[in-house]
């Protein structure tokens, strides 16, 4: 990350981020004072090293809370409405259908999803790809807690696909929310705007490592006391650092 001279986490390569298991997303949170940042991401693999984006490029808007691909940063809501993402498992979604149902009315904020009826073709709203296999869908109204968030694959009998699984309530509905085979990503709990000082950038890849490294000097608050920012921060309490 860089805007000029000034680079707040040192020189390139960069600040090694931190693998969350459950949602494939690398994320680090670190001190920002400067919206004018541009961000770069790379593997750190010396000559050889892959990087986005590519040579020469002078490197992402820096946005906090951002979720970034191989494609850059991933799309606003359109003006007046919410937005989801969802990063599909890797084989038998050619396509990406969101249902969203309200546990205490009948509200539908997207289209229908008519599991019973085999005659139709109504299995939501259909998400629009990104890259890295990550799919979004703009949210037409404000949302509720009591939304719940559905995905299927568009099909029938044996190759239907849905998460959560058949049988399961749906996921917490949360406006920018990022969803995977192992439901939301609580990146944006509602508490990390107590965090003093602290930004977090988020970013996703079609190709991953499976190593959690514990070098990164990034601090988050959770549980009570400042760890290493590897370490889970989906609970977080006020704290100054």
């Amino acid at each position: 990350i860089y805007n000029g001279d000034e680079q707040p986490l040192g020189a390139w390569p960069g600040t090694s981020m931190s693998l969350d298991a459950s949602s494939g997303l690398y994320f680090l949170p670190f001190a920002s004072t400067n919206s004018e940042y541009k961000i770069i991401f790379n593997d750190n693999d010396g000559n050889d090293h892959n990087q986005t984006p590519g040579s020469g490029s002078e490197g992402y808007t820096y946005q906090n809370l951002g979720i970034y691909t191989t494609g850059g940063l991933l799309p606003a809501p359109e003006a007046g409405k919410e937005i989801i993402y969802f990063k599909k498992p890797s084989s038998g979604w050619d396509k990406v259908y969101a249902y969203i149902y309200d546990t205490e009315s009948d509200d539908k904020p997207l289209k229908e999803w008519d599991w019973a009826d085999y005659t139709n073709d109504k299995f939501g709203t259909e998400m629009h790809p990104v890259a890295d296999d990550i799919y979004y869908v703009n949210i037409p109204t404000p949302g509720k807690s009591s939304w719940r968030v559905m995905f299927n694959n568009g099909k029938r009998d044996q190759e239907k696909l849905q998460l959560p699984p058949e049988n399961e309530s749906g996921y917490e509905y949360r406006n920018l929310g990022f969803y995977s085979d192992k439901g939301l990503f609580k990146m944006e709990d509602p508490n990390l705007d107590k965090i003093t000082d602290y930004d977090i950038i988020v970013y996703s890849e079609t190709v991953q490592t499976t190593e959690i490294t514990s070098d990164s000097t990034s601090k988050v608050y959770t549980d009570g006391e400042w760890k290493d920012a590897w370490k889970s921060f989906l609970k977080v309490t006020p704290a100054n650092p």
